[in-house]
């Protein structure tokens, strides 16, 4: 899964995002207008990217700073939106064959690293959770709705797995020193 899940997914934001490109303007909707539109597609995306599409503001201007013209059709936003969809799906891909095969030996990470881990994940969730725009950014509702969902998913996947996960490991603490092992 960690190699196919990134694969599907970049393919699926390819699509959403250039479907969004096609997609008609509402019939009020003009160019310059203050009132500002996404198309759904393009909202979906962000929503099943969620944790991609939060860094991308941060990258990008890190990165260049200013206005660049589109690449092959992609404004370099979108760029590198597709190379935070492939890490986080990696990352999801590896979870999901972790807990497929369990009984597999693999190289076990020190408990320190896996705890800074977990923990640096319940953070960006928490951090996902305060930036999620509850208020109407655009006038595109159903797209937000459907966006904002699929972020709040995320969000709470992204605090609540990490946790359970520090919960366990505390008490495997707890439980090896309450016996002496």
């Amino acid at each position: 899964m960690s190699r196919t899940l990134p694969v599907i997914q970049v393919i699926l934001a390819v699509v959403l995002l250039k479907w969004g490109e096609y997609h008609p303007h509402p019939t009020w909707w003009r160019p310059g207008m203050f009132e500002f539109w996404r198309p759904t597609s393009d909202l979906v995306c962000y929503g099943v990217n969620a944790p991609a599409f939060r860094l991308v503001p941060a990258l990008y201007s890190l990165a260049f700073g200013k206005f660049i013209p589109p690449i092959a059709g992609f404004y370099p936003q979108d760029l590198f939106l597709l190379a935070g969809v492939i890490v986080v799906w990696h990352l999801v891909g590896k979870k999901i064959d972790a807990w497929r095969r369990p009984q597999e030996l693999r190289r076990e990470n020190p408990a320190s690293l896996k705890t800074i881990w977990n923990l640096l994940v319940a953070f960006y969730g928490i951090i996902l959770l305060v930036s999620m725009d509850f208020h109407d950014v655009d006038s595109n509702s159903m797209g937000n709705l459907i966006e904002r969902i699929l972020w709040l998913v995320w969000t709470l996947a992204l605090i609540f797995l990490p946790t359970q996960n520090l919960l366990a490991m505390f008490r495997r603490r707890v439980g090896h020193s309450q016996f002496g092992w």
